[in-house]
């Protein structure tokens, strides 16, 4: 339930200004669960972007081919390390200019951006903080909007 949420959480936040322009700049296509072939890998990222600026026409067919600009992992505990190791460095390998991993359970986002060397971390936030996360900070977004409401705790 999670992570399922977590994805919607973020395409609402993300979509109306980013891909309709609605409230924000506009120039983005968001897909969600799209096999992409980078080099000789096809993985299937819980989120990503490509700008309409390099990327005009929405792509079509099976799997993507055109590098994302910008990918969402979203963590579970069964899939934590392949998403902040093995995808981590393929994504980087491949040129994938912003790289984010929302961590519902424990409710944290790291915004890393790509650099020759590796990875570097923009932002490590948890929940209850808000700014601008590239490379979408032409809005504010807050850390705990891109997930489904903590678990209330029994009385």
């Amino acid at each position: 339930m999670d992570h399922g949420g977590a994805a919607v959480q973020v395409a609402i936040e993300l979509g109306n200004p980013f891909q309709r322009g609605r409230g924000g700049p506009g120039g983005w296509w968001f897909l969600a669960e799209v096999d992409v072939a980078l080099g000789d890998d096809v993985v299937r990222p819980d989120l990503l972007g490509l700008r309409k600026d390099r990327v005009p026409e929405l792509p079509r067919g099976r799997p993507l081919f055109e590098r994302p600009d910008w990918i969402c992992e979203i963590v579970s505990p069964s899939n934590a390390a392949h998403d902040r190791v093995t995808k981590l460095k393929l994504y980087h390998t491949a040129g994938v200019p912003h790289y984010w991993i929302l961590d519902p359970e424990e409710r944290t986002l790291t915004v890393l951006e790509w650099s020759e060397r590796g990875y570097v971390v923009r932002h490590a936030a948890k929940d209850g903080a808000a700014g601008r996360f590239a490379p979408f900070d032409a809005i504010d977004l807050s850390v705990g909007d891109l997930m489904l409401p903590p678990a209330s705790t029994p009385s």
